[in-house]
C-alpha cells in the first residue's frame, strides 16, 4: 500500500471532499483538416481554416486548453483575441456557445450560437447544441426544431440518439423509436442508443425487446454498472430474480449511492428469502433517495441563481459526497470561474482534480497557482503530496524543501519530509 502523506483543503471550502474535467474539445483549427472531399464542398468555415492567421490557430488551442482545465475567463477572453484577429470566423463564437453553457447561462449561449450559423449556416455542432440547451430547459418544441435544423446539416447517430430522447419526453413513442432505429442504423455499436431504445421498449410494455436491446447494449459496453442496473431491473420486472441479483449485485457495489440498484437488488433479495442480505441494501436505498434530493435542490438552486459562487460550491459538495466526482469538479470549474482570484478555490480545484484520479491536471494547476502566489504554504504541501503518491519521490522532496523556504517552520512539511525518508530506506 503507497504510504499516504498529508495534505490540506484550503479555508474549509469544500472540506468534505473524499469528478476531472472531462470538458470536450470542440473546435479543431487545421489546414488540413476538413473532412469535405472537394473545395466546392467546404462551408465558409472550412475555407477561412485553410488560410488562417497562425496567431488564430495559437489563440484557440490556448482556449480549448483553457476550458479544458475549467477556466472559462480565460477561455472566453481568448475568443476574444481571436476574434480580433478574424472577426468573421465562427468558431470561436462557437467555443463561446460551449462554455456559456457549461455556465448554465442558457441565453448567452444561445446568442452565441445564432451568431455562429449567420456566420455559417452550415456549421456543423450549432443546431445540436441549441437543441441541448432548449431539452435541458424543458422547451421540447423547440429542441425537436433545433435538431431537426441539424439533421439537414449533418445527420448523425447522436443526433438521432437526442431526438429519440426528446420525443420519449413528449410522448410520442413511435418518433422517439424511429430516431432510436436511425442512430442505431448509422452506428449499431452506439451502445446507448440501445439501451435508451431498451428503456423506452420496458415503457411501451414490450419486456422482451427492452432486455434484447439492453442485454445488446451491454455487449458493446462490457462493465458499465448503469448498464448492469438496467438489465437487473429488467429481470427482476420479469420476475427472475436469480438474474436480477446477477446484475444488480455488482451495480450496486459500484454504485454505493444509486438509489434504484440498492432498492431492486433489496427487493430481488426479498422475494428470493435472503431477508438479511437485503436489509442494509434497502437502509442504503432510502439514503441514496435523500441524498439524491439534496443533489436535485442545489441543481435547482444554481438554475435560479446562476451567478452565485457559493450555489455552485454547494452543488459540488452533494455531489462529491454521493460520488458523482467530475460533475463535482464541473461545478466547482464554474463556482471558479466566479471568483479567479480565489486561490485557495484554486488549489481546491487542483485538490479535487488529484483525488479524482486526474494527478497531470493536478499537478499542473498546482504549478501554475506557485508561480503567482509562491508564499502559499499549502500548495507546496499538495503538490509535494501529489508527486508523492504518483511515486515522483525526488519532485516531491524538492516541492517540501521548497515550501519550507517560504516556512521554515512548518511542521507538516517537515513530518512529510522525514515519512518520505523513512519510506525510502525501506525501499
Amino acid at each position: 500500500m503507497k504510504r499516504q502523506f498529508g495534505n490540506r483543503m484550503i479555508n474549509g471550502m469544500n472540506s468534505g471532499i473524499r469528478w476531472a474535467a472531462g470538458l470536450t474539445l470542440v473546435v479543431v483549427l487545421a489546414a488540413s483538416g476538413c473532412a469535405r472531399e472537394k473545395a466546392e464542398d467546404l462551408t465558409r468555415t472550412e475555407r477561412l481554416r485553410l488560410k488562417i492567421d497562425p496567431r488564430v490557430g495559437a489563440y484557440m488551442a490556448r482556449s480549448q486548453a483553457a476550458l479544458e482545465q475549467g477556466n472559462f475567463n480565460l477561455a472566453l477572453a481568448l475568443t476574444d483575441s481571436v476574434l480580433a484577429v478574424e472577426p468573421v470566423l465562427a468558431d470561436p463564437h462557437f467555443l463561446r456557445g460551449r462554455i456559456f453553457s457549461l455556465l448554465n447561462l442558457p441565453e448567452q449561449a444561445l446568442a452565441s450560437y445564432q451568431t455562429v450559423l449567420e456566420l455559417d449556416p452550415q456549421y456543423r455542432g450549432a443546431w445540436y447544441d441549441m437543441g441541448l440547451i432548449a431539452f435541458r430547459g424543458g422547451r421540447l418544441r423547440e429542441a425537436v426544431e433545433f435538431l431537426q435544423n441539424e439533421e439537414l446539416v449533418e445527420p448523425t447517430d447522436f443526433l438521432y440518439l437526442e431526438l429519440g430522447k426528446v420525443y420519449a419526453r413528449l410522448g410520442e413513442p413511435d418518433s422517439s423509436r424511429i430516431a432510436y432505429e436511425k442512430a442505431i442504423e448509422l452506428n449499431p455499436s452506439n451502445a446507448s442508443a440501445h439501451m435508451w431504445l431498451g428503456q423506452l421498449m420496458e415503457e411501451t410494455g414490450d419486456l422482451d425487446a427492452a432486455l434484447a436491446h439492453s442485454l445488446e447494449g451491454a455487449r458493446i459496453k462490457p462493465g458499465d454498472h448503469e448498464y448492469e442496473y438496467i438489465i437487473g431491473s429488467l429481470y427482476f420486472r420479469m420476475g427472475d430474480n436469480a438474474k436480477a441479483i446477477e446484475y444488480l449485485k455488482p451495480a450496486a457495489d459500484a454504485l454505493p449511492w444509486h438509489q434504484g440498484a440498492h432498492y431492486n437488488l433489496g427487493q430481488a433479495l426479498l422475494r428470493t428469502g435472503r431477508d438479511a442480505e437485503a436489509r442494509p441494501h434497502l437502509a442504503r436505498a432510502d439514503e441514496a433517495q435523500q441524498m439524491q434530493q439534496a443533489v436535485n435542490d442545489a441543481q435547482s438552486a444554481v438554475q435560479t441563481e446562476p451567478e452565485n459562487r457559493d450555489k455552485w460550491v454547494h452543488l459540488s459538495d452533494v455531489q462529491w459526497k454521493v460520488e458523482q466526482y467530475q460533475k463535482a469538479i464541473d461545478a466547482y470549474s464554474v463556482a471558479l470561474s466566479l471568483d479567479p482570484a480565489n486561490f485557495a478555490m484554486q488549489t481546491n480545484l487542483a485538490n479535487m482534480l488529484v483525488q479524482s484520479g486526474d494527478i497531470e491536471a493536478g499537478i499542473s494547476r498546482y504549478q501554475s497557482i506557485l508561480r503567482i502566489r509562491p508564499e502559499m504554504i499549502d500548495t507546496w504541501l499538495n503538490l509535494g503530496v501529489a508527486y508523492a503518491n504518483a511515486g515522483q519521490h525526488a519532485n516531491a522532496r524538492a516541492t517540501w524543501e521548497k515550501g519550507l523556504e517560504y516556512d521554515p517552520q512548518n511542521r507538516q512539511l517537515k513530518k512529510n519530509l522525514t515519512d518520505l525518508s523513512a519510506l525510502e530506506a525501506k525501499q
